[in-house]
């Protein structure tokens, strides 16, 4: 989970993010969503997501070091992210992103879809 909040800190412009892959990650990512999803209330005071991604893309600052600890406290919203692709998502966390960010678009294909690709 902090490697995730790192990458959002380093990469504050990510739009897309590989989820999960094993039991491991899945949990990792479970653990971290709530912290890198951004939350329209995070936004200083604007309503809609249209305005927040105009206040997000000029509010980026160059030359952070994410070589420090994450203070718990400290945001590390992915502010840009709009794609999530998660395969193993459950339904209940894939609910609570669409509800907390509905303009990040998560793909999430059936798990036989990529057991035949990694076959090929």
């Amino acid at each position: 989970a902090a490697g995730l909040r790192i990458l959002t800190r380093a990469a504050p412009r990510l739009r897309t993010l590989r989820c999960g892959g094993d039991a491991t990650c899945n949990a990792a990512c479970e653990a971290a969503m709530p912290g890198i999803v951004p939350r329209l209330e995070d936004g200083g005071g604007v309503d809609d997501w249209e305005t927040r991604a105009e206040v997000d893309s000029t509010d980026v600052v160059d030359g952070d070091d994410v070589s420090e600890p994450l203070d718990d406290f400290e945001p590390a919203r992915a502010t840009s992210l709009e794609w999530l692709v998660w395969p193993d998502v459950r339904p209940d966390t894939r609910a609570t992103i669409s509800r907390r960010c509905p303009r990040i678009r998560i793909v999430a294909p059936p798990r036989e879809v990529h057991l035949r690709a990694a076959a090929a």
